[in-house]
């Protein structure tokens, strides 16, 4: 495995841990600065839902067509925010249990699905040359001019509430996460067992490298959701300090 595939795996587990950490940051921001103007906690929670509503629809059928398409048996399909305790669902898709991998494969389709659109989307707006590779070969100045005269096309804002909604509402829930509990514990027990038993490295790294372009093309689709989550989330910051309900 080259140099730049193990950069570009590791800048794509990095995005996705700061996706997830800005993803929750975000949901709370804006449910808090409705609260603040309205004074409703239902106003907020709709609002935010209406808000996010393409990429809650995108979560949940990612859900009941891994399901289907597994031999589940998805059953019922809802999208509505709804009380549970201190939580609120915003859809849910029942289907028998499959065991650890099968239910792990449900669970994390949103996040393959999402991220899957998310690159489709960056590559329409920003065109085929992954953000950065156009970083390493033109340098800060460059990319950034790129990067602004992408936001200044007519359909940016379209662009880019489409990728903010669907990256933000690919994040696995915590029943969604469950499965992969026993699930890690096997892979842990498979990558020893291949280590103690001596098999070749080099066609797994083989592999890595044969897919450091599509890792590439992710990484550029995320660092454009992380740049919108900063701005997003900044501008939820100022709304929160200038509207805080005072006693």
């Amino acid at each position: 495995m080259t140099n730049a595939t193990l950069l570009a795996l590791l800048l794509f587990g990095a995005s996705l841990l700061a996706l997830a950490w800005f993803s929750a940051r975000i949901s709370l921001g804006i449910q808090q600065a409705v609260y603040n103007l309205t004074g409703s906690i239902d106003y907020a929670i709709v609002v935010y839902f209406l808000l996010m509503l393409p990429g809650i629809v995108v979560h949940e059928a990612a859900h009941w067509v891994t399901a289907w398409i597994l031999g589940l048996h998805p059953g019922k399909f809802t999208v509505w925010p709804k009380r549970r305790g201190r939580m609120v669902g915003l859809g849910s898709v029942t289907a028998r249990s499959g065991g650890p991998l099968l239910d792990s494969m449900v669970g994390m389709a949103p996040l393959f699905v999402g991220t899957l659109l998310v690159a489709l989307m960056a590559r329409a707006w920003f065109g085929d040359t992954p953000l950065e590779q156009d970083f390493a070969a033109q340098g800060v100045g460059d990319w950034l001019a790129a990067l602004m005269a992408a936001f200044r096309q007519p359909d940016a804002t379209l662009w880019a509430w489409g990728i903010f909604v669907i990256a933000n509402g690919m994040m696995p829930s915590a029943p969604d996460r469950e499965p992969l509990k026993p699930l890690f514990v096997y892979i842990a027990l498979a990558v020893l067992l291949y280590l103690l038993i001596g098999l070749p490295l080099q066609p797994v790294g083989s592999l890595l490298d044969a897919s450091g372009a599509l890792v590439m093309q992710l990484n550029s689709a995320f660092i454009v959701t992380l740049l919108l989550d900063i701005g997003v989330l900044a501008l939820l910051l100022i709304i929160a300090a200038l509207t805080t309900r005072r006693p």
